[in-house]
């Protein structure tokens, strides 16, 4: 593991993407936490990619399917990955 922050993160990770909260319209008088596991803040599943400009995640359905969720870098207020 590299002590690079500007080194991003390597896929297969699994990895939760906290999305700005002024974004989602939560800037106003709910305190809601940086590191927060209400669905309505965050996007969990595996890194397929990352790069400057996106973060893709590849995240399964109760059907066994996988959907990829591409989310803008500039959206991301933290990035939380488990190797």
């Amino acid at each position: 593991m590299s002590n690079d922050p500007t080194e991003l993160p390597k896929p297969g990770s699994w990895c939760t993407v906290q999305i700005k909260r002024n974004l989602l319209g939560a800037s106003g008088g709910a305190l809601v936490p940086p590191v927060s596991d209400r669905n309505d803040t965050c996007v969990t599943g595996r890194l397929v990619r990352a790069t400057e400009k996106w973060v893709v995640l590849a995240i399964p359905d109760q059907n066994e399917a996988t959907a990829e969720f591409w989310v803008p870098m500039d959206t991301v207020l933290l990035l939380e990955i488990r190797r």
